[in-house]
């Protein structure tokens, strides 16, 4: 990119020679001498020099307000009057200089003295970077900050509205979680949930994330050794069930990758996944009502109609239902017309169970699902931090419950806003959602989500190579992804045909002025002599305010960012070679081991513990 101009260009190449106008200072140039002349011939002539003073002072304003040069580029003229009318040029200086300051690129902001650090400045300066970047991020907004986008030129934070989502668009390699992910995770105010196929986030960010609040790490399937000081998370979807509507739910969200998708919903895949589905619901809360362990479901999800599975299932709800538990009564009769389905349909039926309960044929995931540890409720209304990793070759097998789990932490944080709006719980720091590679990893509704997470107090991160993927994974509905995420980042190398087109067509289009030149020749008088003559000519064009190209190779060190439908470019750093990301973490793991010290001391626990003492308890 040395050498070359980024982005749109006024012209065509050609160069645009503009008349700076002013001619108005050749002719003071020419009378300020005459004027000095009278002067000293006559004597004073004072009402003159005020009126043209005055005048001076009037177009130094003007001109100093629109931003022209000084004097209109006319020097010599400049020099000339100041030589023989030095009072005049005197009060153009200072009508000009009132005049920038008053369009705001005045001189008084170019001087050092007096002027505001910077944000990156306060942070680097403050006792407490990982604390103070918290309360930078949140400067301009009601509530506390988004995720963390870049900086300005001047140093100032940029970040997202915490009401909207964020999109981040990258190829592997151009910095999508060191410039902006990692940093985003730095400065979540509250709850965080990261999901990822690899560890990479957690290491980078977990130490400092138990400076507040607890740090969980969940792998379902246990491919990934939770690291010292971390608390492995348990949790199965009983832990959420309280009434039979309760076990609808988590059997919907746990069926919903593999229903609506990719498939009509007329198929008859999706007809035998939803009669599993409302299977699983009842084995469900008929684990919770008999207080049986998700491996129980498991169990019984493998032989479903057997004359075992059926009398302690059946026993189960027909007692809750003597008790007057009127969902225990729905079940029972829901069960019923299952077994009542035709031994080959009921085959299929049982097949689907199985794909949804695959991953408790995992030793790891049973362990996980027993004695749960990880209550979404109760996370939503903690500073805690909840790392997710499942391996890529296993996403379909994990994808029922990452889902379960994804949805549980959603649907938590819509009924703590909704208590927080009635007055019943005090205002809280909104969630964040950090999802990394969310083509592969986030297996939910995200289209569906993004679009009304915002104003219900879940802030969404969602970085991916490039929009293919998305549609590739959401179909259709990925199409208004560009509407759905107010925050739009674009990093240097994407080079996908449908992702360039759709930002290049954002950027909006323009008039672009051309400008070519016409010669002609005549010959006059009896020599023929010639005479040239060369017009100009103007023209416009319409065209895209950025080319797929502009996109697609970004200067060394930006980033494109979209608001809505403004852009512009932004500095991007990486947290491992930015001094200020080194601080905020190196900050970050000292609280966070003076606050395990403090609990070892308060409560006795061994040292791999993490922080479990709120902030409110410092």
């Amino acid at each position: 990119m040395s050498g070359q101009q980024w982005g749109p260009q006024a012209t065509g190449g050609v160069q645009v020679v503009r008349k700076l106008g002013g001619r108005y200072w050749i002719v003071l140039a020419v009378i300020s001498p005459l004027i000095t002349m009278y002067r000293v011939a006559n004597g004073n002539f004072a009402v003159l020099i005020l009126v043209i003073c005055g005048f001076m002072a009037l177009i130094g304003i003007r001109d100093g307000g629109t931003r022209v040069k000084f004097a209109r580029g006319h020097w010599i003229s400049a020099v000339v009057i100041a030589l023989f009318a030095t009072l005049p040029l005197f009060t153009y200086g200072l009508g000009y200089g009132i005049g920038r300051v008053i369009a705001g690129g005045g001189v008084l902001p170019k001087l050092k003295f007096g002027r505001r650090k910077s944000d990156r400045q306060e942070v680097l300066a403050s006792l407490s970077p990982s604390r103070h970047i918290v309360a930078v991020a949140s400067r301009g907004w009601s509530k506390p900050g988004g995720g963390h986008v870049g900086w300005d030129d001047a140093g100032r934070y940029i970040g997202a509205n915490a009401r909207g989502a964020m999109l981040v668009i990258g190829p592997p390699g151009s910095g999508k979680s060191a410039a902006l992910l990692i940093p985003s995770i730095y400065v979540m105010p509250g709850a965080g949930v990261v999901n990822s196929i690899k560890l990479d986030l957690l290491q980078a960010t977990a130490m400092a994330r138990a400076s507040v609040g607890r740090v969980f790490h969940f792998d379902p399937g246990g491919g990934e050794q939770t690291p010292p000081g971390i608390i492995q998370a348990r949790w199965s979807p009983l832990v959420s069930i309280r009434t039979w509507d309760d076990a609808r739910m988590i059997a919907t969200r746990m069926a919903a990758p593999f229903l609506g998708q990719d498939k009509p919903a007329g198929e008859s895949d999706s007809h035998f996944m939803e009669k599993g589905r409302d299977w699983i619901e009842v084995l469900l809360y008929a684990a919770v009502l008999g207080n049986h362990s998700i491996s129980t479901v498991a169990d019984w999800v493998q032989n479903p109609d057997t004359a075992d599975v059926t009398t302690e299932v059946d026993s189960a709800l027909i007692y809750a239902a003597s008790n007057g538990d009127q969902g225990a009564r729905i079940a029972a009769g829901q069960h019923a017309g299952l077994l009542a389905i035709p031994d080959r349909e009921r085959g299929s039926v049982k097949s689907s169970m199985t794909r949804l309960f695959r991953i408790y044929g995992s030793v790891a995931a049973r362990q996980i699902g027993t004695n749960p540890n990880f209550f979404p409720k109760d996370f939503v209304r903690s500073s805690d931090t909840l790392y997710i990793t499942a391996s890529p070759e296993r996403q379909q097998e994990y994808a029922p419950l990452i889902a379960g789990l994804l949805e549980e932490i959603r649907f938590a944080t819509y009924q703590r806003h909704a208590a927080e709006e009635q007055g019943f719980e005090p205002p809280r720091p909104h969630v964040t959602f950090v999802l990394d590679e969310a083509n592969n990893t986030a297996p939910i509704p995200l289209p569906a989500i993004v679009s009304e997470a915002g104003g219900q107090s879940l802030h969404i991160i969602v970085g991916i190579q490039d929009l293919s993927r998305a549609r590739a994974r959401w179909g259709q509905a990925a199409d208004g992804f560009l509407t759905l995420f107010p925050t739009k980042v674009v990093l240097n190398g994407v080079i996908e045909p449908y992702t360039l087109d759709a930002l290049s067509t954002a950027s909006g289009e323009y008039d672009r002025l051309m400008m070519g030149y016409s010669e002609s020749t005549s010959y006059v008088g009896q020599f023929n002599i010639p005479i040239r003559q060369q017009n100009p000519n103007f023209s416009t064009t319409r065209q895209k305010v950025l080319h797929q190209g502009d996109i697609a190779s970004l200067p060394p060190g930006k980033a494109l960012l979209f608001e809505g439908a403004n852009w512009g470019l932004i500095n991007i750093s990486m947290h491992y070679s930015d001094p200020l990301w080194h601080s905020v973490q190196y900050d970050g793991q000292m609280q966070a081991h003076y606050l395990a010290q403090a609990n070892q001391a308060a409560l006795n626990i061994g040292p791999n513990q993490v922080p479990i003492l709120r902030k409110d308890t410092q």
